[in-house]
């Protein structure tokens, strides 16, 4: 047995190479470098490196906030690069010698992950990333979608990576004001004016129109227009999936509420999981919880090129657009649907989603579900009755949304501008 282990750990290593190499693949359609020739203002935009093989998103969320900032910045004479996050070449990105750099992240500064490692990891290489911008006079900015919490103990691994890394950053986004009190105690007094309060900038996703997401629907047995039903839809989500034993069931229990109410209800998938992982994403639970409910559902049947696969994802997006009311399981699936102005009601794992409803000036209670409600005895009937307060509301809600969301779209297009000026000014 001895002597076979040299050859094991040859192997191990081999597959590790292997994983890193075909990692790099899969970023490598994301990464087009900027031109040479190219005079227009340079920005480079972190964002998640969870990519399936055709070089889009896993998660869908990650797509339209890039799709929205990019745009954003374009609009604005600005030439944008999309960076996934991974350890690049100093030289190489030095070469680029962009003005701003923005570190778009998702869920992944915090440690309330199974290990703290992972979010240490992704800190240092944030840092690495925006020191190789900053040494070319770049302006640095952290706008992830979350912070914290940060609970473990004040000199670990996390807590130190955390401060190298704001220790770069020009401006700090945090996204709610819970966000902000967990980066209190990492950041410096003299630094604490970097601290904005922003919306997310998936806000700022514009639609051409709902009639790709009428098709969409058209394609499944849903006609659009007036026909007396109201549409829901339900977006599902595989971590709540894996914590919750009876996630299926609930969310089954779920439909039979809506059907009910006399609506057509829609399955809406938010991901797409990496090849190669045997786990049961938001597209394998769509198909299955469609077949045992009888359901409509928009899940794909199998992988996309890259233009099919982002042209889907742009008719999901407007396929929520075009519902009376959404329950959601995703974050960002929730923010769109109350970006266009959909009753939302959502389950949470994370202060992200109550903060994302109070911002609005939403009744947490009524809308947000905790996912520790789900685990109870009686969790069925917990989430029937918060459906039917919700449901009973969504009139109000829509007007509300209408009069609210235009002001969140403007905050969050200010802060993103007040971004530009500073990186010109430098």
């Amino acid at each position: 047995m001895s002597s076979l282990a040299p050859s094991i750990r040859r192997l191990s290593r081999l597959v590790k190479h292997l994983a890193r190499w075909a990692e790099k693949r899969r970023n490598a359609p994301l990464i087009k470098w900027f031109d040479s020739c190219d005079s227009q203002p340079r920005a480079i935009v972190q964002v998640s490196p969870s990519l399936q093989p055709n070089g889009v998103f896993v998660n869908y969320g990650d797509a339209v906030m890039w799709w929205a900032c990019r745009e954003h910045l374009q609009k604005r004479g600005w030439s944008v690069m999309c960076l996934p996050r991974e350890r690049v070449h100093r030289q190489r990105l030095e070469a680029q010698a962009p003005a701003l750099f923005i570190d778009c992240a998702g869920f992944i500064y915090s440690d309330a992950h199974h290990s703290d490692m992972r979010s240490a990891r992704n800190a240092s290489i944030t840092t690495r990333n925006a020191t190789s911008c900053r040494n070319v006079g770049a302006v640095i900015v952290s706008a992830p979608q979350t912070f914290g919490p940060f609970q473990g103990r004040p000199d670990g691994e996390l807590n130190r990576e955390m401060r190298r890394m704001i220790g770069l950053m020009h401006l700090i986004c945090a996204r709610d004001e819970v966000s902000a009190e967990y980066l209190g105690p990492l950041v410096p007094e003299a630094d604490r004016s970097k601290v904005r309060i922003a919306p997310d900038f998936a806000f700022l996703y514009k639609m051409d129109s709902h009639e790709d997401g009428h098709r969409l629907l058209l394609r499944q047995g849903l006609a659009p227009g007036p026909q007396g039903r109201p549409w829901v839809g339900l977006s599902l989500n595989r971590q709540l999936h894996d914590r919750i034993p009876l996630y299926l069931d609930l969310m089954r229990r779920v439909i039979e509420f809506f059907k009910a109410k006399g609506a057509h209800v829609v399955l809406i998938p938010h991901e797409h999981g990496r090849f190669g992982r045997r786990e049961k994403d938001d597209q394998f639970l769509c198909g299955h919880l469609a077949r045992r409910s009888e359901v409509i559902s928009l899940h794909k049947r199998g992988r996309l090129s890259r233009q099919a696969e982002e042209s889907y994802i742009r008719s999901i997006e407007a396929a929520i657009g075009s519902l009376d009311f959404l329950v959601a399981g995703r974050f960002h699936a929730a923010l769109r649907g109350l970006a266009e102005g959909i009753p939302t009601v959502t389950f949470s794992w994370s202060h992200k989603f109550e903060t994302l409803f109070r911002s609005i000036g939403m009744s947490v209670e009524r809308n947000v579900i905790p996912a520790e409600d789900l685990v109870a005895r009686d969790a069925g009937e917990a989430v029937t009755l918060k459906l039917e307060e919700a449901w009973g509301q969504r009139d109000e809600t829509r007007e509300h949304l209408a009069r609210a969301i235009p002001a969140i779209k403007k905050r969050a297009a200010d802060y993103l501008d007040e971004i530009l000026l500073l990186a010109k000014r430098r």
